[in-house]
């Protein structure tokens, strides 16, 4: 860029007549290259910066079509990898803690709240018997 401008220059300089205005024409084009280079970067920065703004946070590109095939084949294989996990991590048993034991007289009741509604029972009882 600057080896052209440069070029141009020397030869605008060493014509004879016109000497002026072949300069100030260069110089007049190569501002106007400038300015419509920065207006474009500058428009395409301020686009990307809107289209990712305006993109939901919880968003996360696993297609092909958002990403590089690359990408979305480690984003896919990592999110089936956290799928298995947490499937894994999930109870097998039939159980959980505080509840009743299924098939049971207790099935599907919560020990902290059962107990918690005899409260009233309890303070009716006699000292003695408790």
């Amino acid at each position: 860029m600057v080896g052209s401008a440069w070029g141009l220059g020397e030869q605008a300089w060493r014509t004879d007549h016109q000497r002026r205005w072949n300069v100030f024409a260069l110089v007049a084009a190569y501002v106007a290259f400038v300015i419509v280079s920065v207006i474009q970067v500058s428009s395409r920065v301020f686009s990307v910066k809107r289209s990712l703004r305006s993109m939901p946070k919880p968003y996360m590109p696993t297609k092909s079509v958002d990403t590089p095939r690359r990408v979305a084949d480690l984003v896919s294989t990592e999110y089936s990898r956290t799928s298995v996990i947490a499937h894994l991590a999930q109870a097998t048993t039939g159980q959980q803690e505080g509840w009743g034991r299924p098939g049971t007289k207790w099935a599907d009741v919560n020990f902290r709240s059962y107990i918690l509604s005899t409260l009233d029972e309890m303070r009716e009882c006699e000292p003695a018997r408790l």
